[in-house]
């Protein structure tokens, strides 16, 4: 392992390249990680929680005694269960996932695996992570340990009883990338949201000034990346099922029934409320309308592996060969990210505390890395398999 001192670490942060989200410098300039699959990523940094380098990133907020809103987990630790016994590949995407967040563990962020017994347990439910895999692209989580109504009907699929994670080794979709997914899951467990969904940093297009989308845009001060024109609802995998039905529902009601109908068909992709009833994957790129909840740092990352790219869940099929969904303001496309950014790291550092020393850590993929063989036990060829989207195309 190559350790660097503080000041150095800190140099290479300001002399690294500063760029707007979407230019085509810093997505032609970003390391191929399949043609090379152990080169030493400058996003594994890991940064001590009080610099003022980097403010970036949407988390949940640390709300220990209030059980009525996600919270971070005890201890910076996760305990987690297969809540099937898993396949040997699967177990090993999962380990190599973990690992990817190398600057967490440096910073004393833990996960165990507990025995079966305490998997299921009713008792420990609500403290336990629970691994669930599927074939068919879907990937879900919940933030942080999230909120549990305990009057909620335990038999609809649904309620939540306590943190998962649902995961798929499908290809194509996503990050375009198995471990880069769950790695994306593994930040959303720890509390963070999507940098995509931040609200202050979209505004309206010029001819949606009177439209109803519903976000808050006021906040002087902060650069916009999105535009309400650049998202393209309608190459989403499952717009046309989810609006069809919705116009048939229109067609076939009455009075006032029709009137609220046709309200939702309207905001079906400008609002996440209306998006969310009706179940659809636009819920997971509108920006959210309430972050009373929720830590906002100060600027942009565009690095985050929190942000999707482009295309994720668009039609078309897989990989490159989806629609893209949303694009920058200056019509740039958003690529895929690997691994956690710095900014990824800075937010759940501030978020848990207690931070470790400002040093370099060696990736997973570095043949100096104990876990380099991890990695090419979990890997084609030397590639990591591509991933899974959900059901509806996004992560």
């Amino acid at each position: 392992m190559h350790l660097f001192s503080a000041p150095i670490a800190i140099i290479l942060l300001v002399s690294a390249e500063t760029v707007h989200g979407g230019s085509r410098s810093w997505e032609s300039k970003a390391p191929n990680q399949r043609a090379n699959p152990t080169p030493y990523y400058e996003d594994l940094l890991t940064l001590n929680s009080t610099s003022t380098l980097v403010k970036r990133a949407m988390s949940i907020k640390s709300s220990p005694g209030d059980n009525s809103v996600a919270r971070i987990w005890p201890n910076k630790e996760i305990r987690w269960c297969f809540e099937e016994p898993p396949s040997p590949s699967f177990r090993g995407q999962w380990e190599t996932a973990l690992k990817s967040w190398p600057g967490l563990l440096r910073h004393d962020f833990t996960y165990k695996e507990v025995d079966d017994d305490v998997c299921k347990s009713e008792s420990e439910r609500s403290s336990v992570l629970h691994v669930r895999y599927n074939n068919r692209g879907v990937l879900k989580s919940t933030n942080g340990i999230p909120a549990i109504d305990a009057a909620a009907d335990k038999s609809d699929p649904d309620t939540i009883l306590g943190p998962y994670t649902m995961l798929s080794d499908k290809e194509g979709v996503g990050q375009g990338d198995v471990v880069a997914n769950m790695a994306h899951e593994i930040g959303h467990i720890w509390g963070l949201h999507h940098e995509h969904q931040i609200p202050y940093y979209w505004e309206k297009s010029l001819e949606h000034t009177f439209d109803q989308w519903n976000f808050p845009e006021e906040n002087p001060g902060r650069v916009k990346r999105f535009q309400t024109n650049g998202f393209i609802c309608s190459n989403l995998k499952d717009y046309d099922d989810i609006y069809g039905g919705l116009e048939a529902k229109v067609n076939a009601a009455t009075g006032n029934v029709k009137k609220d109908l046709q309200a939702d068909l309207d905001r079906l992709c400008k609002s996440r409320v209306v998006a969310s009833t009706y179940k659809f994957s636009a819920v997971e790129w509108l920006p959210l309308e309430h972050t009373a909840n929720l830590v906002i740092d100060s600027d942009f990352d565009p690095k985050s592996i929190m942000l999707y790219p482009s295309n994720a869940g668009g039609k078309g099929g897989f990989g490159d060969d989806r629609e893209d969904v949303m694009k920058y303001s200056d019509d740039t496309v958003i690529p895929p990210r690997w691994w956690p950014s710095p900014m990824d790291y800075e937010r759940l550092i501030k978020l848990y505390g207690s931070p470790a020393l400002s040093t370099l850590e060696v990736p997973h993929t570095s043949k100096s890395s104990p876990n380099f063989n991890l990695f090419k036990k979990s890997s084609y060829s030397n590639f990591r398999k591509r991933a899974g989207d959900t059901k509806d195309g996004v992560c």
